[in-house]
């Protein structure tokens, strides 16, 4: 259990996110960075750049099956308007993990991107895992995210 989690800039944030979620935490470190100290992104792409590759993304994001229990306004998460976030990687200064499983084809070219333009990145390939790394491999990402976090002195 985390007693202070942060968030503030007093005390800022170890944002980890998984997919989307990593894709909105950089999205926070971009907009508000005196609100984040550190950041695990676990298969996260940075969003794009180019208009046609943005469109087709945008048309997969809203097609995908949410689950009847979520709220329409919740597939809208997903949908990228802009380059910012692509755009504003350099200005990242905080410590980055980037993990990707060895089998998520759609994000692993991802992972190379975000720790080439990520001043403080590293990234981490799990050998035999998809999209859902934390999951299946809950005791290798979980070693990973503490080890990371105790090199930066985040703990």
């Amino acid at each position: 259990m985390i007693a202070n989690a942060g968030g503030s800039a007093d005390n800022p944030a170890v944002l980890i996110g998984h997919s989307l979620g990593g894709y909105l935490s950089l999205c926070a470190a971009v907009q508000y960075p005196q609100l984040v100290k550190a950041l695990v992104l676990i298969a996260t792409g940075p969003g794009f750049r180019d208009e046609t590759a943005r469109d087709q993304w945008n048309r997969f994001a809203l097609s995908m099956d949410i689950g009847p229990d979520a709220h329409p306004a919740a597939r809208q998460l997903g949908v990228h308007s802009d380059a910012a976030v692509m755009n504003g990687l350099r200005e990242i200064q905080v410590p980055v993990l980037v993990i990707v499983g060895s089998e998520d084809r759609r994000f692993l070219a991802a992972k190379d991107y975000l720790a080439g333009r990520l001043p403080n990145a590293s990234g981490l390939v799990i050998a035999g895992a998809r999209h859902s790394v934390h999951t299946t491999h809950s005791g290798e990402v979980g070693r990973a995210i503490l080890s990371f976090l105790e090199a930066h002195s985040l703990l």
